[in-house]
């Protein structure tokens, strides 16, 4: 009596891939590693401007742009136009009010006691200006201008301009 042949597992598998099966499996796996390497690149990339942002927007690019400003000139940082004028807050109060009537700035709102003050005003464009003042010394006073969500250097300048023209 003769048994019939068994199938051994796997064994028919093997007998029908067709040869090209394993050029297709090692082209993918090519595919794949290349896809992983470009990934790995991106995140590599993201991390290193990351860390490069936090390094150049932290205290550290401030205190150097700080220290500029403090040798005598305005600062711009970060959208906002920072100076200490050698004026009483008061009479930069009044400067700045007057330099936003000489622009044609519309007021918005006006906010003033003897240690600061804020003006707030719209260009016609319907920029946001802030003006804040800060008594440092009786005749002391720090100014920050700022021009729209995310500043806008040449009309802050302007504005700080034609406030020390008005002291």
């Amino acid at each position: 009596m003769s048994f019939p042949e068994r199938k051994q597992p796997g064994k028919h598998r093997a007998q029908c891939a067709a040869p090209e099966d394993s050029t297709v499996h090692t082209a993918h796996a090519k595919n794949a590693r290349a896809h992983i390497a470009l990934l790995m690149k991106r995140h590599l990339l993201v991390i290193l401007v990351t860390a490069l942002s936090l390094t150049f927007f932290s205290g550290c690019a401030a205190l150097l742009v700080g220290a500029a400003a403090g040798a005598g000139g305005a600062a711009y940082v970060q959208g906002e136009l920072k100076v200490t004028e050698p004026v009483a807050v008061d009479a930069a109060q009044r400067a700045a009010e007057q330099a936003m009537k000489d622009l044609k700035l519309a007021v918005i709102k006006r906010q003033q006691d003897g240690l600061s003050g804020v003006i707030e005003g719209r260009t016609a464009g319907d920029q946001k200006v802030t003006i804040k003042t800060k008594r440092i010394t009786v005749k002391s006073t720090e100014i920050r201008v700022r021009v729209g969500l995310l500043g806008d250097e040449t009309m802050s300048r302007q504005i700080l301009s034609r406030m020390q023209a008005n002291y």
